[in-house]
């Protein structure tokens, strides 16, 4: 993600479970006894399926909810089988019947029990055990609700041209909330074909996975629309949709969104067909022989993730499909590029080629988030999306890779629905995506590619666990090592590690050991070892162009010497272009050679992506310890001649930890420090944009505005504020890559005319990207009332649910001194704080962002006292509470006894009396935040 603070990214689990079941129903000692687990000895074929929503007033009580029936075709793999176990949840059953499929004889059932609440499992018991040769068809009578939560068959609605509110009909399915729609076999190894038939309103449509075979009016006002039988697929990619929405396109591919939207579907259709025809070459497997037809992509008003890959039917929250180039930054427009990628490439991996179960989850979000970058970046390679990988994804997750809680990529463990919701992380995507780039680097891309093509011939419409994707590299793979046990190491293991290099014998050879990198000591098992493709160049060489693995470093901690012949290095830089998953530390002389290369010109020919890990490992190697803060200083020293992007980027993540350890307290000797840094950066991108600039200009000036504005830059405060100024007197629009520099810093500085404004700029706005842009800035008011007061908006229907995690962290992550005046709001409303959530374990999320930024044993203190009060309402998710605490008290101890170096360095800058304190915080371009929600 670009411009968005490292911190949020651990909001972005936040909806994946959002209704947490009341906490006596999910103790931590009820999972681990639950089975929530159907068995396979039972398996479905095909499910006939009607549904009839009601989604208009005139449909009195019955207005969102929906009539269902299903006839599941199903057969025993077991003899003696008397019981049949399947999902649901939340619907009414009217009647159930079981009978063989061509005889048609009636089975008689004994009984039916009653939905377990926990695992919303229920059986069928019958008299007579099932015959194994032949099928029988269960069906179903039953009804259930629509809700807001945007779970299951749900209601969404918007605000149409004439005033009027519209619901309309979504769903969202995966992990497992097809229950919540029709009665079902809910895993991803039961796969069947489906058919459905859909009564709506004949002012709407029904749209689904497949083509309708007709669409007949039996009333005036009501249609029939039935569908093609879909391809073997499992339950949580299918999908419909009911709405009055405008499609651009023909029967092929067809993008469509609220009527309202329609001018801002022309760019996904414009680029969603030459980014198939990309992945159709990557992987030689036509979309056109899946068996579907027709591809949709549906900009859905509400929609809790960031987008759906299901099977033909792709739905997407508008700010990852909708553009319009007047209100939209360029950043924006990129991340619907890349997330049209990330859906699509699931059309292959994740659909026609599924995980066995969400323990394996990686499995389809690794290739979805590597074809997010590299799949756009063969359409836009100007974009240089390559290379914002490496900080966009790679250095993002490794903190979090690195600290206690953390998971292997693989983990057949996962059961409970918290445990689902887990594997939808950082370490899913980000980690599994960069696995992927380090396999192309260590294989080759066209041997890379053979081996994946060779995984989805060998297991189409077919579940796999990650042996059958290792089994496909291994027919490709002639580099060094065992393919297969090199990622086992990685996929089973949790972590990554540290290499330590030393130069030996004057400059012709060096050592290298490996430790596992933690952040805290105590944060998990240091023991851990990996097989790591190791890569590298020195100053002699000056290579950093080969990335091919040059040693494959055994799971030793002994040291491994390498010779580098006739060369005598004064530096050698592993990792190179940051192809590999693992951090690097030096012995001094090569840390002072690095130094005085990066300080001279042209930074020593450094490539920029090594300057980003320098810029990444120092400050993280400072953080645990492993490197003095004199020398992370002494570094980070290079930054006042550096212009690009990415160094930028990883310094700006790297800076925001450190700024908030800072705390109210020291923040004010970090501005004429980070100002003095930032200075040549803030010269060289200006306020202007030029629309022949490159991207990562355009990017650059985004992050260095805010920061400068951030800090009280005597020149950005006042543009920004003239800016905006205009903006309100006269109209004139804000450009639109520096909306969120102008808006936060005018909303800092100015009162409550500037704030009114632009929550009324919000309310009218009718692009989605634009509004999530306003919610954050507006948190970066200084003034208690007013941010109460907008605390309250959040709150409200005036803010869609999906959009209120971001919009509150934006309050507290603005400003250290809105840390405290949020919580304070967060200790006197947290009951209406979940109450607008519906969910505790939001709630308990949002008082672990808030605890994170604590840095006072008063904070400490209070935060102690709230969770002794109020953790027994909280249930299972009191953990979370727990876990901020032991956190905060970390924090607190790490930031006493580590940061004195830092503290001292930045009070001999310069005249601390003259300094502004911090009021606002990075915000950037925040509707980028939900790529890591994306499936």
């Amino acid at each position: 993600m670009k411009q968005i603070y490292l911190l949020l990214c651990l909001l972005a689990i936040g909806f994946r479970n959002n209704n947490a079941a009341p906490a006596s129903e999910t103790t931590d000692s009820n999972r681990q006894s639950v089975d929530y687990r159907i068995p396979d000895t039972i398996r479905p074929s095909n499910y006939r399926i009607s549904l009839t929503p009601y989604l208009l007033a005139s449909d009195g009580a019955k207005r969102f909810t929906f009539d269902g029936s299903v006839a599941i075709t199903l057969r025993a793999y077991s003899a003696n089988l008397k019981t049949i176990t399947l999902h649901a949840k939340d619907m009414t059953f009217s009647g159930t019947s079981l009978k063989e499929k061509i005889s048609g004889n009636v089975i008689t059932i004994s009984n039916q029990t009653e939905v377990d609440l926990i695992t919303d499992k229920f059986s069928v018991n019958l008299d007579t055990a099932l015959k194994t040769d032949i099928d029988y068809v269960l069906a179903f009578n039953y009804s259930g609700k629509m809700g807001d939560d945007m779970e299951g068959f749900y209601k969404s609605k918007y605000t149409n041209a004439k005033g009027e509110e519209v619901y309309i009909g979504s769903t969202q399915f995966e992990t497992h909330h097809a229950r919540r729609a029709f009665p079902s076999f809910d895993e991803p190894k039961f796969k069947a074909t489906f058919q459905f038939d859909i009564t709506h309103p004949s002012h709407f449509d029904a749209i689904s996975n497949t083509l309708p075979t007709s669409v007949i009016n039996i009333t005036t006002n009501t249609t029939i629309t039935t569908f093609k039988e879909t391809p073997i697929m499992s339950t949580f990619i299918v999908a419909f949709l009911v709405s009055d929405f405008r499609g651009r396109g023909d029967k092929d591919f067809i993008v469509i969104a609220r009527p309202e939207a329609y001018d801002q579907t022309e760019y996904a259709y414009n680029v969603g067909p030459k980014l198939l025809k990309i992945l159709e070459a990557f992987t030689n497997y036509p979309y056109s022989t899946h068996g579907l037809e027709k591809m949709h992509l549906a900009g859905i008003p509400d929609f809790a993730a960031g987008a759906m890959e299901n099977w033909g039917l792709l739905t997407y929250r508008e700010t990852g499909l909708l553009y319009d180039k007047s209100a939209s930054t360029l950043l924006n427009q990129q991340r619907v590029a890349g997330v049209i990628s990330h859906e699509l490439g699931h059309q292959w991996f994740g659909n026609l080629v599924t995980c066995d179960w969400w323990g394996y989850t990686w499995l389809k979000e690794a290739f979805g988030r590597y074809f997010q970058y590299f799949t756009t970046h063969e359409l836009e390679p100007t974009w240089e999306m390559e290379k914002q990988f490496v900080v966009d994804q790679l250095q993002s997750v490794m903190n979090m890779d690195s600290l206690a809680g953390a998971t292997p990529l693989s983990d057949p463990s996962a059961a409970s629905p918290d445990d689902l919701s887990r594997m939808f992380n950082s370490i899913s995507y980000n980690k599994g995506a960069t696995i992927l780039r380090m396999t192309k680097h260590m294989m080759s891309e066209s041997k890379f590619r053979a081996g994946l093509q060779k995984y989805l011939k060998d297991n189409e419409y077919d579940t796999t666990v990650p042996q059958d994707l290792f089994n496909a590299f291994d027919e490709y793979y002639t580099g060094l090592g065992n393919i297969s046990s090199i990622l086992k190491d990685w996929t089973e293991q949790v972590g990554y590690p540290v290499i330590n290099i030393k130069l030996t014998n004057n400059g012709k050879s060096f050592t290298v050991s490996q430790k596992r990198f933690l952040l805290r000591s105590d944060a998990g098992d240091a023991s851990l070892l990996y097989q790591i493709p190791l890569t590298y160049t020195t100053d002699v060489e000056s290579n950093f162009e080969n990335t091919n693995t040059k040693i494959i470093l055994p799971k030793s901690t002994s040291e491994t010497t390498i010779d580098l012949g006739n060369q005598t290095a004064k530096w050698v830089i592993a990792n190179i272009q940051e192809v590999g998953y693992y951090r690097v530390n030096y012995d001094d002389t090569i840390w002072d050679n690095i130094r005085k290369a990066l300080v001279s010109a042209n930074h020593g020919k450094i490539h920029e992506l090594n300057r980003a890990q320098i810029v990444d490992d120092v400050f993280n190697l400072g953080r645990a310890g492993l490197l003095k803060y004199e020398r992370v200083i002494q570094i980070l020293e290079y930054l006042k001649s550096e212009t690009h992007y990415l160094p930028w980027y990883a310094a700006f993540q790297g800076y925001s930890y450190l700024a908030i350890r800072l705390g109210v307290t020291n923040e004010k000797y970090f501005k004429p420090y980070i100002l003095g840094l930032l200075d040549n950066a803030y010269k060289s991108v200006g306020f202007t944009y030029n629309q022949t600039e490159k991207r990562l200009v355009t990017y650059c000036r985004a992050n260095v505005l805010s920061w400068a504005c951030k800090y009280g830059h005597t020149n950005c405060v006042k543009q920004s504020k003239d800016i905006y100024k205009s903006f309100m007197d006269e109209s004139k629009p804000v450009e639109v890559n520096i909306r969120a520099a102008v808006y936060c810093t005018a909303i800092r500085e100015g009162g409550e005319q500037e704030f009114n404004f632009l929550w009324n700029k919000y309310r009218g706005e009718n692009v989605q990207a634009e509004q999530v842009t306003i919610l954050t800035a507006l948190g970066c008011s200084s003034n208690k009332t007013q941010l109460h007061k907008y605390l309250d908006l959040i709150l409200s229907d005036a803010v869609r649910l999906q959009d209120r995690q971001t919009a509150f962290s934006g309050t507290y992550t603005s400003s250290a001194e809105n840390v405290n005046m949020v919580w304070e709001y967060v200790q006197d409303n947290y009951k209406k704080i979940q109450s607008s959530f519906d969910s505790w374990s939001t709630l308990a999320s949002i008082i672990n962002g808030i605890a994170s930024r604590f840095t006072t044993e008063e904070q400490r203190k209070s935060l102690q006292t709230f969770v002794d009060n109020h953790k027994t309402e909280f249930g299972s998710y009191a953990s979370t509470l727990t876990s901020a605490l032991d956190s905060v008290a970390f924090n607190i101890k790490w930031a006493t006894e580590s940061m004195k170096p830092f503290v001292d360095h930045l009070k001999s800058v310069g005249d601390s009396a003259t300094t502004i304190p911090i009021s606002t915080v990075l915000v950037l371009v925040t509707s980028y935040f939900v790529a890591f929600l994306f499936n």
